[in-house]
């Protein structure tokens, strides 16, 4: 993914936010 490929995803702060919290839920936290 490039810049502009994360910005069309990703038009604000609250949406990045959303994303990452809606895949913490569905996965779980995982410790590498």
């Amino acid at each position: 993914m490039n810049i502009f490929d994360f910005t069309k995803n990703f038009p604000d702060e609250e949406s990045c936010i959303l994303h990452f919290k809606t895949q913490r839920e569905q996965k779980g936290v995982v410790c590498p």
